[in-house]
This record gives structure tokens, sequence and C-alpha cells, in this order.
């Protein structure tokens, strides 16, 4: 994509409309939130108990399979319609479901609130529960004016609101705790408190009341016509430049048509229940641990899970996002010139499997051995699930962004048919090892082998369908998984508890010096033999990651 045209066009500086610095605003923003919150964790642990993580836990999880479909997924529409009067009618029916939902959990929780503390087995949910549809509404507000924001390419208060929620979070907490209000209710709190003070600024810096924006603008988002083939043109969310008109918007009702709720509402209805469907069960995938754990044992289990998961699924979310972006652009500017996405699949698909098996490598043999030295001494379960957790983390990390594959291709059908059966598959995994054997630890390491599998299977699925020789994707990670084998091999085999520091140093050591010789070579073959294979059609030297 050339960068600047967009600019050249309206007279605007390069710069202003920069794609590159646009995704490095959010990126920063997302980046220091998940690096600050990460870093207070050691501090956090020492001043909260592993059951008041547990308690933030089933918050997270219940307010997050629920935010999920908040708005029923027409939050995403609001950056489609050409006009910005309809964008506003999108707005205020996410709003409208964001209410309902909230509405509805009080009356649960009015009606049988009781109920559940005795199915959870713990009387201190009962504190806590109607802090579930604040959350709720606080969720659903955040996505609204957080999609408002996209559309109308407010990039730099999207980065500044990421920014203020992980910061007031994190100081709430910390404050709290030093104060002495270590609880389950303060850690909710903060994190309500700090969503909703985001959503205010992004409300303040760019919703649709009274502020200068494009006015009925066309969108390439908008038009009837989705196809590759427009993914080059030069765009923003709020539209082209063709006649870029601005208008004071009179307010947030201002020359909305009744009736366009309902036809808008019908116009979007396949994103809202397709999507809907597959987000729901994937998201209730992720955090079933937390609940089951806590209803099967107690909030304690899941105040372990929650720490080791915060570990390793905030640098690997950050990077698998990154390269999502990346990748989907790279892989759709490919099959518009090529007719085929293979060589962009192969090529970063062995990247993200050299990153991910070095990342699991360290995590098990690196850091599960000091998390009391670390977060403390009532975290030490914390590090035995970590060793399944990251096996889990690795093949999310390497299949997620190359999913984009099934948009490209036109089969996200399948890929929401391996949503709904793994996610059914994980949950019950999960269930039957906290039956069976009535173990937390066996119940994570069956849920995570079961996630590993969904996600293997998803990625050889990806291989296949963009063409790629699975053998040959094998042979090329084969050495990398052979030194990982070997080096977690030994650990296990000799016991955490039997190596002494300077052993775990010299092995960690030795398996970064291993895998930077065998990466080097690994990177320079992988260059030459695309390069070569195809003398017509040589990779663009930019999709490197």
């Amino acid at each position: 994509m050339e960068t600047g045209s967009f600019a050249e066009e309206v007279n605007l500086p390069a710069k202003k409309r920069s794609f590159v610095s646009d995704v490095v605003k959010i990126m920063f923003g997302t980046a220091f939130g998940q690096l600050l919150a990460v870093l207070a964790l050691p501090l956090l642990t020492r001043l909260y108990a592993p059951e008041a993580f547990g308690i933030l836990g089933i918050f997270v999880a219940v307010t997050g399979i629920v935010g999920v479909v908040v708005c029923m997924r027409y939050e995403l529409t609001i950056v489609l319609p050409e006009s910005d009067r309809e964008a506003k009618t999108l707005f205020l029916l996410s709003l409208f479901f964001t209410a309902a939902w909230t509405l509805a959990s009080i009356l649960v929780i009015g009606l049988m609130g009781g109920r559940i503390v005795t199915l959870a087995g713990n009387n201190a949910l009962a504190n806590y529960l109607w802090l579930i549809p604040a959350g709720i509404a606080v969720h659903g507000l955040h996505l609204v004016v957080n999609h408002w924001n996209t559309r109308m390419a407010q990039f730099g208060h999207l980065a500044g609101s990421q920014a203020l929620q992980s910061l007031t979070t994190t100081g709430t907490k910390l404050g709290a705790g030093i104060a002495g209000l270590a609880t389950g209710g303060t850690l909710i709190t903060a994190t309500i408190l700090g969503r909703l003070l985001a959503s205010v600024q992004l409300m303040i810096a760019g919703a649709p009341f009274e502020s200068k924006k494009p006015q009925d603008v066309p969108s390439s988002l908008g038009k009837k016509d989705h196809g590759l083939a427009n993914s080059e043109k030069n765009v923003t969310p709020a539209g082209t430049a063709t006649h870029l008109k601005t208008e004071v918007h009179a307010g947030l009702t201002s020359g909305l048509k009744p009736g366009e709720f309902w036809q808008l509402l019908l116009r979007y209805s396949n994103i809202s229940i397709f999507n809907s469907i597959s987000s729901v069960f994937n998201v209730a995938a992720q955090y079933a641990p937390l609940l089951v754990l806590s209803f099967l044992f107690t909030p304690v289990a899941a105040g372990h899970y929650l720490l080791g998961y915060k570990i390793l699924k905030a640098p690997a979310e950050l990077l698998g996002k990154s390269a999502k972006k990346v990748f989907f652009q790279r892989a759709a500017k490919s099959y518009q010139q090529k007719g085929e996405i293979g060589d962009t699949v192969e090529k970063v698909g062995t990247h993200l499997t050299l990153i991910a098996l070095f990342f699991m490598t360290l995590m098990i043999t690196g850091l599960s051995p000091f998390v009391t030295s670390i977060f403390g001494e009532n975290w030490a379960a914390a590090g035995t699930y970590i060793p399944w957790i990251a096996v889990s983390v690795v093949f999310a990390f390497i299949a997620n962004p190359l999913d984009s594959v099934a948009t490209i291709l036109s089969k996200e059908h399948i890929v929401l048919s391996f949503h709904v059966g793994f996610s059914i598959i994980q949950i019950a995994a999960l269930a039957a090892g906290g039956f069976l054997f009535h173990s937390a630890v066996a119940a994570v390491a069956l849920y995570s082998l079961t996630g590993a599998l969904y996600h293997g299977s998803m990625l050889l699925w990806l291989l296949r369908v963009s063409r790629v020789s699975i053998s040959r994707y094998l042979i090329d990670s084969a050495p990398f998984i052979g030194v990982s084998l070997l080096i977690i091999g030994a650990y296990a085999l000799l016991g955490a508890d039997n190596i002494p520091v300077a052993g775990l140093l010299a092995l960690n050591l030795s398996y970064v010096a291993v895998y930077s010789y065998l990466s080097r070579h690994a990177w320079t073959g992988l260059a030459v033999r695309l390069f070569t294979s195809h003398d017509k059609h040589p990779p663009d030297s930019e999709s490197t990651l």
C-alpha cells in the first residue's frame, strides 16, 4: 500500500493519515496498558490473596461472556454505513441492547442471586453480585464509544483511553491494597472504574454529540462491494476524500428517522447472529476455567489460574494481534496480485511457530520455577498451571493470526464449525478433569491439551486450504520442536525442585544459544526457497514480519 497517496488526494499532511502511525498509536496504548498490568502483578499478589483474584476471575468471566453479546455485535457495524446518521442510529441501537442486557442481569441476580451463591459454594460472592450489572453496562458503553472513535479515525484518543484505563485500574488496585482494602470487591471496582473513565474520555473526545466531523461521506466499508480488490483504495473509517464535508452535529438524535432503527437491525442481522454465536462459544471456552475451577474447587484455584493466564496471555496477545494485522494486509495483497497466498502463509506460519516454541520453552523452564520468588509464597500453585497454559497459548499464538485466511478465501463457516465444536469439547474436558480426577491441575491440563488440539487442527486446515505443504512446514519446524522437547524433557525429568538456580540458568542459556544458531539458518533457507520456487512472482520483501 502506498502511504501518503490519500493525504495527497485530500491535501492533508501525510502523517495525519498514515496507516503505520495509526497502528503504532493503538499498539502503544495497548502495550503500555499490558506492560503496566504485568509489572504491577508482583506487588498486587503480595497485597491481595489468591481468593480475591479468584473472585475477580468470576466477575471477569461472567461480564466477558455476556459482554461479547451485550450489544448483539451491532457495535461492529458502526463503522460500516456511508452516512453518519445511520452510524448514529447503530450507536443508539447498541446502547439499547446494552441497557436490555443490564436490566436482564439485574432481574436474574434479584430473583436467583441466593441460588447462584449456593451453587458456587462461596458466600463471599453475595457481596459482589450486584457489581455484575454495573460491569456489563460499562462494558457495553465502552464497546460503543470505542467503535465510534474507530469510525472517526480517532486513533490517538483510542490509545490514550487504553493508557488511562490501565493507569486507573492498576493505580486503584495498588492504592486500595496498600490502604488495607485488599478484597475481591476492590479488584472488581477498580476494573469497572478504569473502563468507565476510558469510556468517558472517548465520549468527550469523539462520540457523536456536538463535534465537527465528516457528514454523510461515502465509505468503502459501507458499500456492497466488500471484495479484496478494493482493499488497496485509500480510505478512512469515516469515508473517502472525494467530498470531504464538515457539519456541526446538533446532537446525538438529530436527523434520526425512527423507522431506520428497524431497517438497520435487519440489514446487519447476519453479522449479529453469526458473529454472536461464534464469539459466545469462543469466549465461553476462554473463560470457562475461571468459572469451573471456582465452582468445582474454590476461588483460590481460579485465582492461581488467572495469574498464570495473565502472565502468558498478555505478551502473546499483543504480538499475535500485531502479527494478524500485518499478515491480513500482506495475504490480501498477495491474493489480489497472484491469486494465491501460499508463500505468505508459509512464511508467516513458520516465523510464528519458531517464535512460539521459543516463548513456550522459556515460560516452562525459565518462569514456572520462580513463581513463588516473584509473586510470593501464596502463589506456588500457579507455577503448576503455567506449563499447561503455555502449551495452549502457544498453539493459539500460531493459529489465530492465520485465521484471516478464512476471510480471504470466504470460508468463515468452517471456522465457525471449529469454534463451536472444539469449544464444547474444551469445556467438557475441563469439567471431566475436575469430576474424574478431583484435581484442579488435571482439569487445567485436559483443558489446555484440548485447546492445543483445537488450534493445531485449525493450523493444519489453514495450511491445507492455502496450499502450503504440511510435510515441508513440519520439516522446517522439526529441529526447533526437537530442541524444545529436549530442554523441557530434561527439566521435567530432573524436577524443578532438584535443579539449582545455576543449573536452570545454564539450561535456559544453552537453549537460547542453540535456538539462535538454528533460527539464523532457518530464516535464510526459508527465504531462498520461497524466492526461487516462484520465478515469475517472487515474494514481496515487505511481507516479512
